[in-house]
Order: structure tokens, then C-alpha cells, then sequence
């Protein structure tokens, strides 16, 4: 599991899977616009948009991430990262 840095956000392929997640869920996504990247004067950053379809719901879904604030961004990774406690098995 690898959570994306700006660098390899730029460059997501169309219909390709990630994962949105956070301590509380995961959401699975397929690419539905490539990233495009703009120049934010007002937070001096770069920023980046694309699109998703969330595979569970079928509903596309905006995101943003600021090269110089990733930390308030979507979490974005290769696999799902939160498991819920009573699917941890001991």
C-alpha cells in the first residue's frame, strides 16, 4: 500500500483504480478525467483536478489536491488502508 505523492497523482491514466480512505472508510475509485494541473496564485501552489467514478455508487466525484497542502487533500492510495476493527481477526 502507497499513499500518492503530488508527483505520481500527475500521473494517474484514465480508468485506472485508487483509493480514497481515511480512518473511517475506503472509497475505490476508476479515473474518469485525467489530472490537470493549475497555478494558484492565491495559495502560490500548484494544484491538481481530475475525476473519478465511485465504483460502489457509480457516482463521479471532483477532486483536488495543492502541491503545498497535500496534508488537507484527499487521501489518496494504491489499496484500501482503514480496516475496520471487527474485521481483524486474532
Amino acid at each position: 500500500m502507497m499513499r500518492y505523492s503530488y508527483k505520481r497523482l500527475k500521473k494517474l491514466e484514465m480508468h485506472e483504480i485508487f483509493w480514497e480512505s481515511n480512518q473511517y472508510y475506503n472509497a475505490e475509485y476508476k479515473v474518469s478525467s485525467l489530472p490537470i494541473e493549475n497555478y494558484s496564485d492565491g495559495l502560490e501552489s500548484k494544484q491538481l483536478r481530475w475525476s473519478g467514478i465511485d465504483i460502489n455508487t457509480g457516482e463521479e466525484v471532483q477532486f483536488l489536491i495543492t502541491e503545498k497542502l497535500t496534508h488537507y487533500g484527499p487521501s489518496i492510495y494504491s489499496l484500501p488502508t482503514y480496516v475496520h476493527p471487527k474485521k481483524i481477526k486474532g
